[in-house]
């Protein structure tokens, strides 16, 4: 929906198309940024709302349990879903007169922020990588890639969405291994990861040891 409203008039994707043609167009990339790993749309051309509409979709992913990358949708629905029944004051995340596991809660937060910081820092890693590469080849004529762009790229390789700006060719060498190193972590999953290199920390024993529980400030 949020497609169709901001590419409707759009002159290069969609402004001579008949309703039923910006209909299909707008469902089947909405589609596509479920790592469908195909598109039909030239997302360089798409408006700046749209791309940023879809980074968000990107990094929310499928489903659970199935081959798509993101945070998947019921990490997020559970993360909404915590969010709305504090705002209500209510002690327990119910859904569907079910409550929520605390535990699940807790891997949700921690998935997202895991995540969060995964994108933060390879978008960080691929800014920093462009411009000395800018920096060191300023005799050469070479193209400056938006900010705007690079985010993009990040959040579908994370997402292992396999659509692209067209930026990712005129990339360094080093900001492509950061690319493919994303997209490992996209696919093998942050939580995942995270277990894999710090298994030796979770030893899964059960402290003996009971602390006081500390009221802080949040917010």
């Amino acid at each position: 929906m949020l497609t169709f409203i901001f590419e409707k008039d759009n002159l290069h994707i969609m402004k001579d198309d008949t309703l039923g043609q910006k209909i299909l167009k707008s469902s089947f990339y909405s589609t596509s940024l479920r790592t469908a790993g195909i598109t039909t749309t030239d997302a360089s051309s798409l408006t700046t709302a749209t791309k940023f509409i879809s980074m968000v979709f990107m990094f929310i992913g499928g489903s659970s349990a199935s081959t798509a990358g993101g945070i998947k949708n019921i990490t997020f629905a559970i993360i909404i879903i915590m969010v709305i029944s504090f705002i209500k004051g209510e002690d327990s995340t119910i859904i569907f007169k079910r409550q929520i596991p605390f535990k699940v809660i807790k891997r949700a937060i921690a998935v997202v922020t895991i995540s969060i910081c995964i994108v933060g820092m390879a978008i960080i890693s691929l800014t920093i990588t462009e411009q000395l590469y800018l920096e060191q080849n300023y005799n050469i004529i070479s193209e400056n890639i938006d900010f705007l762009d690079i985010v993009y790229e990040v959040f579908s390789a994370f997402g292992t969405v396999g659509i692209t700006l067209g930026v990712t060719p005129k990339l360094s060498i080093a900001s492509k291994i950061i690319v493919m190193i994303l997209m490992f972590i996209g696919r093998l999953g942050s939580i995942t990861l995270s277990y894999a290199l710090f298994s030796k920390f979770n030893k899964n024993k059960k402290s003996l040891i009971k602390y006081p529980e500390c009221d802080l400030i949040v917010g």
